[in-house]
């Protein structure tokens, strides 16, 4: 009798613990579960995010695409904006024919950049910065008797640095500056304009960076590049 007594017991002892563990192992499992489907449903979301806003900004209506724009501005600076799309805004800036549209393009990639910086994510960081080099339009101008060989270096370098130039444009003795200079237009093009300046001091080629302010602005991301005479 004792010894069923004492089974007893135990089946008692083993019921109570299984009371307490089986609501906290199902409270686990069930968080996992939610916590799957929450991460399923975030992933879905920005799956279709990102489709509906590529499709908006590859529209040909210049409506849609600026309130897909406005949207995606309102998402970079909560640091909501998907970083798949870095480089597809830096192409509409670039090759937007409504100046407005390539500013608030080039907005977007500016605050995703301090948005990852304040957060210490340095991979989307590189990516948003990587995206604005990408965006700024960089004009190299040189005169006649400037050395070609140096020019095209410095023209290839940039390019392979993730800038993009239209050419090289041949200018006159007469407007050429004494000193080579990097002129930039709006504040937040200064960064770059000093990432080109040292790229051209690594070549050999000293360079001032100078701010201009120009008659008409300027909303585009545009530097120059006057090499000297």
């Amino acid at each position: 009798m004792e010894t069923r007594s004492k089974f007893g017991q135990g089946l008692e002892i083993i019921a109570k613990i299984c009371t307490i563990l089986i609501p906290v192992v199902l409270f686990y499992w069930g968080n996992r579960y939610q916590e799957a489907n929450a991460a399923e449903t975030k992933i879905q979301q920005n799956y279709d995010r990102v489709a509906n806003l590529l499709k908006s900004l590859s529209s040909k209506d210049t409506l849609e695409r600026k309130l897909a724009l406005k949207f995606s501005e309102t998402l970079s600076k909560t640091g909501d904006f998907p970083p798949d799309l870095f480089l597809v805004i830096a192409e509409v800036s670039l090759a937007d024919t409504d100046p407005s549209v390539a500013s608030v393009a080039n907005n977007i990639l500016q605050n995703a950049a301090l948005n990852a910086a304040k957060d210490q994510d340095k991979e989307v960081e590189k990516s948003a910065k990587a995206a604005i080099k990408a965006s700024t339009r960089v004009y190299l101008q040189a005169t006649p008797d400037f050395d070609k060989k140096s020019t095209i270096k410095l023209r290839n370098t940039l390019e392979s640095k993730g800038f993009s130039l239209p050419g090289i444009e041949t200018v006159s003795q007469k407007i050429s500056p004494e000193n080579t200079e990097v002129r930039y237009f709006n504040e937040k093009d200064k960064p770059i304009a000093d990432i080109i300046s040292k790229v051209m001091k690594q070549q050999g080629l000293e360079a001032n960076v100078k701010k201009i302010n120009p008659e008409k602005p300027i909303n585009r991301s545009q530097v120059e590049v006057w090499l000297k005479k």
